[in-house]
């Protein structure tokens, strides 16, 4: 019960800051939001930091769940594995923040509020070391199976993540259409595999 109110508060709050953004959301504003007094608002969150916080964690969980599924062992070889994992990822990843305006906003906001800004630091180095270990297994399986040349996986997959680290910002993945994203996505991706190859 208690857990449900939470979420419940959470996605109040979500909802409020997408409509009016986070400098100009209340403690009161979830409350009339939710219909909780506004004590049993603090009892759950004791701030307006605390309301965020709860957000970035739970991104953090359903971004890792979705990475999860994204990396699920496949009985592919390396390339397609790698084809699979970062254009689904960046698919799945704008499509999200398309959908969730109010974690746009915080991310976007992040740059005025010194406490937003780092929990969106946090959240993207926490996302950034689940894609990079992601990433060095598909191309250590690439490497094993004689699929890929590579000297360094780890230096590599960095290159890889941040070459593709344009098509994960919020701004861009909110502007640009999603074609457009998955074809360039696509395009460059193709150059990587090329260049990968041992053949």
């Amino acid at each position: 019960m208690m857990e449900n109110r939470r979420i419940e508060i959470l996605h109040a709050f979500s909802s409020i800051v997408a409509r009016h953004g986070v400098n100009r959301t209340t403690m009161r504003d979830v409350a009339k939001e939710t219909g909780y007094s506004i004590g049993t608002i603090y009892n759950e969150f004791a701030n307006k930091e605390a309301l965020i916080d709860g957000l970035f964690e739970q991104k953090k969980i359903e971004f890792e769940k979705l990475l999860l599924h994204l990396s699920g062992v496949c009985h592919a070889e390396s390339e397609m594995r790698l084809r699979r994992f970062i254009l689904g990822y960046i698919q799945e990843y704008n499509q999200k923040m398309r959908q969730d305006y109010a974690f746009v906003e915080l991310v976007r906001d992040a740059r005025y509020f010194r406490f937003i800004g780092l929990k969106a630091v946090d959240f993207n180095q926490f996302i950034r070391r689940k894609v990079l270990a992601i990433l060095e297994g598909i191309l250590q399986a690439g490497v094993q199976a004689e699929s890929f040349c590579i000297t360094d996986i780890a230096v590599t997959a960095i290159v890889i993540l941040n070459a593709f680290t344009m098509y994960l910002l919020p701004s861009p993945a909110a502007e640009k259409h999603s074609d457009s994203i998955a074809k360039e996505a696509e395009a460059m991706l193709e150059l990587f595999i090329k260049a990968l190859r041992t053949r």
